[in-house]
Order: C-alpha cells, then structure tokens, then sequence
C-alpha cells in the first residue's frame, strides 16, 4: 500500500583471518536496478528509476538509516538538487515531497553501501532493508521492480567494486 513501507532483515557475519567491511551491493547493470533506481534515458529504464514513487532506507542493526531517499532516480543530466552520498555509499536525503509538484533531491540509490565497519572474524549483525512506494503510486497491483542484492565483505578501507590491484 502506498506509504506503507516494509523492512525485511538479512543477518551477516564474517568468517575471515583479518578485518572486513560489510557492504550492501546491487548490480548496476542489471535491468531491475535501473528499473529501480536509474536516470532518465538509461536504456534498460528510458524514464528512470521510481524516482519520487518509491522510498528505500538502509540501516545496520535498527540504527538510524546509513542511506535513505524518497526519490529513487538518479540526476542524470537533468536540473533539480540531488542528495550528498558519501565514498560509502551513505547519506541521502530525508526530505519528503509536501506536494504533488514537489521533487525532493534525486537521490538514486548507490551501487555500494557500507553497512558495517572493521569487523573481526565471527562478529556480524542484521541488515535492515525498508522500500515502499509512496502516496504518489497509483498503480497498487503492478509489479514495481526486482532488483536482486548481495551482502559482500572487503578488506577494510576496500570497496567491493576495486579494481584487482
């Protein structure tokens, strides 16, 4: 239902000789991440992601959000504020529309985002997922989109798309 959004949990650990870093990673060329979270005239979305429809936050165990949005598409070329991301993937946008004209900062969602820092073999926790679709969804029994994910742990100080060096 439209403002109604659902958190779904995906517990981690890690088993490594050394320190790691968590990340939540999606597949950019995937077509249901650009279904998802794409800018205009990408060629698997020609109208971009959800943008102002959806609303997707990532926390680490119930904490306060490490990215959250309630605009899905990413800036591309066109006019209008977009949100502060960090290397990581964190930040975001908490900014909400007031109306229906309103465009909240293009906030497109990152291919990479940090969950978890410096972790020690047999350490781990819970991944907290939240995605609805907002009062401006109209379309109720129509699929939104799959978008599939991976949990991956790197070498800390390491992100999960580095080239092999």
């Amino acid at each position: 239902m439209p403002g109604e959004d659902k958190t779904k949990n995906v517990e981690f650990n890690v088993n490594s000789e050394g320190k790691s870093d968590v990340w939540l990673v999606f597949n950019k060329n995937d077509p249901g991440y650009a279904l998802f979270t794409a800018a205009k005239g990408d060629p698997n979305a020609p109208d971009g992601g959800l943008g102002r429809y959806g609303h997707f936050a990532v926390s680490n165990n119930g904490g306060a959000p490490l990215f959250q949005s309630y605009n899905l598409q990413h800036k591309g070329t066109g006019t209008g504020d977009s949100c502060g991301v960090d290397a990581n993937g964190n930040g975001g946008s908490t900014q909400r529309p007031t109306s229906p004209t309103d465009t909240p900062p293009y906030c497109g969602v990152p291919t990479a985002i940090k969950i978890a820092s410096n972790l020690s073999s047999g350490d781990g926790g819970v991944l907290n997922v939240t995605f609805g679709v907002t009062g401006k969804w109209t379309a109720q029994h129509s699929p939104v989109a799959s978008v599939p994910f991976k949990v991956v742990a790197t070498q800390v100080g390491v992100r999960p798309d580095a080239l092999n060096y």
